[in-house]
């Protein structure tokens, strides 16, 4: 199984990443993660060392280096999940597994979407009928477009503070997620045509943004602040939801979008530049950012690994 992770440079994937990482490092060792279900991860030395960099650097009050970027810009993590035995009570010696697949859309992917005929008409009167060629795309990302998760990151930073009105930065971002949402189809139905049942997909919307330092106003601070940002999701990207919940065919069905709000506090310095804040607790020093909500995209990860 795979989940796909699509995204153009600079969009906060790399800082999105490195939490999930340390989500996925202080539950793996947390006694919640115990018998059935039970996760365990591995990647590469190179990226595990990457990762490492990135929450270093993010404990240090510093954002990620460009150098860590590059290092994890296509990694891979594979994930799997302790299986059950006597009606999913007791614990297997086997694991389901999922792969998460970070894809950064570098600029042949990102030509070949803005030029498909589906981004256009959808960029300019938001028509979703145009075509899209699969075969001008790099193998990379055709191999990610085969996934059973998809997942989205919104950056908080390119939305609208003032109107209301979305930013041209913001709709192309939109039209760009649409198409990638209209390349599965096309891509599943070609890759699938003779299967009995549909292929499912499980797509994920994470808002990537910074909470500001403890005291200051933010308007994603409320008990309601999943409805919020679902809110948010729905206003800014309005192509993409409306593809993923009405565009379904014969062959390919998606769940309903699970959103996700993945935040960092974060503390002015003596210049006044937002840096990443840490919090302190029991003796340890941390991240102080949405840990929650990044258990429950693992949770969802581990639901739809045994869907399957």
């Amino acid at each position: 199984m795979l989940a796909s992770i699509f995204g153009t440079p600079g969009c906060g994937k790399t800082v999105f990443l490195g939490l999930l990482y340390e989500t996925m490092v202080q539950f793996t060792n947390s006694p919640e993660n115990e018998g059935p279900g039970e996760m365990r991860f591995t990647m590469e030395p190179q990226e595990t060392k990457a990762f490492g960099d990135i929450r270093l650097d993010l404990l240090s009050g510093k954002w990620p280096s460009p150098t860590s970027a590059d290092l994890i810009s296509h990694c891979r993590m594979e994930i799997g999940f302790r299986k059950g035995n006597f009606l999913g009570l007791l614990s297997s010696q086997d694991f389901e597994a999922i792969s998460i697949q970070n894809l950064d859309i570098g600029p042949r992917d990102a030509r070949a979407l803005q030029e498909t005929s589906f981004f256009q008409e959808a960029m300019a009167s938001g028509d979703l009928s145009g075509n899209i060629d699969i075969g001008s795309f790099s193998e990379s990302f055709r191999d990610a477009l085969e996934c059973d998760v998809l997942v989205l990151p919104l950056d908080s930073d390119v939305l609208p503070t003032e109107n209301g009105l979305p930013l041209a930065q913001v709709k192309e971002v939109d039209a760009m997620y649409t198409t990638i949402v209209g390349a599965i189809k096309r891509h599943e139905l070609r890759r699938n045509g003779d299967r009995r049942g549909p292929v499912r997909i499980q797509p994920v919307i994470f808002l990537i943004r910074s909470e500001p330092e403890r005291g200051q106003s933010d308007d994603l601070t409320s008990d309601s602040r999943t409805g919020i940002v679902e809110k948010v999701i729905r206003q800014h990207l309005p192509m993409t939801v409306s593809s993923i919940e009405e565009g379904q065919t014969g062959k390919v069905r998606f769940e309903k979008i699970k959103t996700y709000d993945s935040w960092l506090r974060t503390e002015a310095n003596e210049g006044g530049v937002q840096i990443p804040a840490y919090r302190t607790g029991q003796g340890q020093v941390g991240l102080d950012y949405s840990y929650e909500e990044h258990v429950s995209f693992i949770k969802l990860l581990s639901k739809t690994v045994r869907r399957k």
